[in-house]
């Protein structure tokens, strides 16, 4: 049996060198006399990919928020807006209604951007109208009752030389209602979040490209600041923080319609893939023969995923993820994460990193391929951007096998 399975590899074709170049991080090495090894080197098993929509993933509270909106002919548009409560800076606070407002400044530190750094952006603040809880229904597309008057409406310029945190005066309107109301609403944070829910901010950017820019609301920059001054003319200035006691949500909403990749969800043997942060797009990998293999008496020695990606005329713009996630997916379509190869073994090992020279990703998975052929476990895998709802970037992987370019797994097999 053993010689008919051998031929047939050598049939589909398969490529054996005998006597190749022995490595020593081939598992088993230590303990089987190189010099007696047949090796066999596939490269070239059935790959199936597809994709599918993120969802219920959560976006609360993460280190940093995003807000814009972007367009690409490929993966179509992508918004997201922010979500934030407001706390006071200390307790006991007294708004007398003596005192005469100057202005409220909302002032926002931006950690970086994503897009068109050269494009007008507008920003909106709203006032929230409920408390924003999380809860295990609370995920990357959830939406809070917004007041429709506007507390700011504005055009900024964004470029890598702007300064790096955003200042929006607002309209005096917030500072009236905190002047005008009862002062136990001010007793402490607790009573202030239950009379002041938060801001909502968004951004309908409608230029070519469009831009996202990534905010760090918990930096002591970003804050919401009011001006006043008495009857005597003493300056009074009064901080409300953002910080980590504040519940903190950034929404996603992607739209494919008018984009190319809204064609291919229904397609289970794509020649390219798509793979898109900010709670977007997965990819699906498939080897439906790698369990050929069970009862070969080949030992697999190492496993490789080489995913190929494409370059577009967008990357300056959009450039691709510097890494990506790599993990399986059962019949029922539970994750779990490649433990063996990706902890066990360490990051650097499991790989994942952009090679731009190569133009690929790599992903070294031994031992779970050895758990798939030896122990029956599902051989489809999700290929992802890691951290999703704070990494909008994207990034288009290529499978045309007739070209032999696209997804190879490699093997290493001995006996």
């Amino acid at each position: 049996m053993l010689k008919n399975l051998f031929l047939i590899f050598v049939l589909t074709g398969f490529t054996i060198f005998i006597g190749c170049k022995k490595e020593s991080n081939l598992i088993g090495y230590s303990v089987i006399n190189p010099n007696e090894l047949e090796i066999l080197y596939l490269d070239n098993l059935p790959v199936n990919l597809s994709i599918i929509k993120e969802d219920s993933l959560s976006s609360f509270n993460t280190p940093t928020s995003y807000l814009g909106k972007i367009y690409d002919e490929n993966f179509g548009y992508t918004k997201a807006s922010i979500y934030t409560e407001i706390r006071l800076s200390n307790s006991n606070v007294n708004f007398n209604e003596s005192l005469i407002i100057d202005s409220v400044v909302l002032s926002l530190k931006i950690a970086d951007f994503y897009g068109d750094s050269l494009s007008n952006f507008d920003i909106n603040v709203n006032q929230v109208l409920e408390n924003i809880e999380n809860d295990d229904n609370t995920f990357s597309d959830q939406n809070y009752l917004f007041d429709n008057q506007f507390l700011y409406q504005g055009n900024h310029l964004i470029t890598p030389n702007s300064e790096k945190t955003i200042k929006l005066k607002l309209d005096n309107l917030i500072a009236e209602s905190f002047i005008n109301s009862d002062s136990s609403n001010f007793a402490d944070n607790s009573s202030f979040r239950n009379f002041f829910n938060g801001l909502y901010l968004s951004s309908n950017n409608n230029s070519e490209n469009g831009l996202l820019l990534e905010l760090d609301l918990l930096s002591s920059e970003s804050k919401l600041t009011m001006y006043f001054h008495s009857n005597n003319l003493d300056t009074i200035i009064y901080d409300f923080q953002i910080n980590s006691s504040c519940n903190r949500l950034t929404n996603w909403e992607n739209d494919y319609s008018n984009s190319q990749v809204n064609e291919q969800f229904l397609n289970d043997n794509l020649s390219i893939g798509y793979i898109q942060g900010g709670a977007g797009i997965r990819s699906k990998i498939n080897f439906p023969t790698i369990y050929n293999l069970k009862d070969s008496n080949f030992v697999i020695n190492k496993a490789e995923i080489i995913i190929p990606y494409m370059s577009t005329n967008l990357d300056s713009i959009f450039p691709p993820p510097s890494n990506l996630g790599l993990a399986a997916i059962d019949d029922e379509e539970n994750l779990s994460l490649l433990y063996e190869d990706q902890s066990i073994q360490g990051s650097i090992y499991f790989d994942g990193n952009i090679n731009v020279s190569n133009n690929n990703y790599k992903f070294n998975i031994s031992r779970y391929i050895h758990d798939v052929v030896e122990n029956d476990r599902s051989s489809k895998l999700i290929v992802y951007v890691p951290y999703s709802v704070t990494n909008p970037n994207r990034v288009i992987i290529n499978n045309f096998h007739q070209d032999s370019i696209g997804i190879k797994l490699k093997l290493y097999l001995s006996r």
